[in-house]
């Protein structure tokens, strides 16, 4: 019998960048990202949107910005037996998508493919400009950079862009960074969740 602790293997898609971007730090997000569930105040799964994905509709669970737990959506109808809902996981988990009733597949990982060099730089820009109190503190861009070179442990791709960066000539301030994205607008930055940690990429 499984236990809570214990490690589930999950199979794993890779998908471009783009599918798992945030609207925290992007003009809006991308359609696995946008696909997440949220709980009303009855504690009832909502589901805004699901995901196409190998002719399958899916919803995101939710996980951290490059990886996230998903499961397929299979139309259910209320006069079948009840699957029984499996431990410690969504499988047989029935939903509700605009009225019609769903049961969940097995729960498959979708991961982010690597980022090249050019979309490595525009996420960096994209956290200090949209960033709220880690950006802040930081003072500067490349201030940020450094922190991120002296904490985060990041890819050699990453570590590669994030030294060229401080070697360019960028804005360091979040007002100057907004204006080169071309997205300077009244009530920026975004804000960040409460418990978003950007060493790790997860928001909890």
């Amino acid at each position: 019998m499984k236990t809570a602790n214990e490690k589930v293997q999950r199979p794993i898609i890779t998908v471009p960048f783009e599918r798992m971007k945030e609207d925290l730090w992007y003009p809006k997000d991308g359609d696995i990202r946008a696909a997440r569930v949220s709980y009303g105040n009855n504690g009832k799964v909502q589901i805004r949107k699901p995901f196409e994905h190998d002719g399958k509709k899916w919803v995101n669970w939710g996980g951290s910005e490059v990886r996230v737990i998903c499961t397929p959506l299979l139309p259910w109808k209320s006069e079948a037996t009840i699957p029984e809902k499996k431990q410690y996981c969504h499988e047989n988990e029935i939903v509700t998508v605009k009225g019609q009733q769903y049961v969940c597949g097995p729960e498959v990982e979708f991961v982010v493919a690597p980022r090249g060099p050019a979309a490595e730089a525009e996420h960096a820009r994209r956290l200090y400009a949209f960033g709220g109190m880690f950006a802040a503190e930081a003072g500067s861009y490349n201030n940020l950079l450094r922190k991120w070179l002296a904490e985060k442990d990041g890819t050699s791709l990453q570590r590669v862009v994030w030294e060229t960066e401080i070697g360019a000539d960028l804005p360091q301030t979040q007002e100057g960074m907004r204006a080169l994205l071309g997205e300077e607008r009244p009530g920026a930055p975004r804000h960040e969740p409460k418990r978003f940690n950007p060493l790790t990429g997860k928001t909890n």
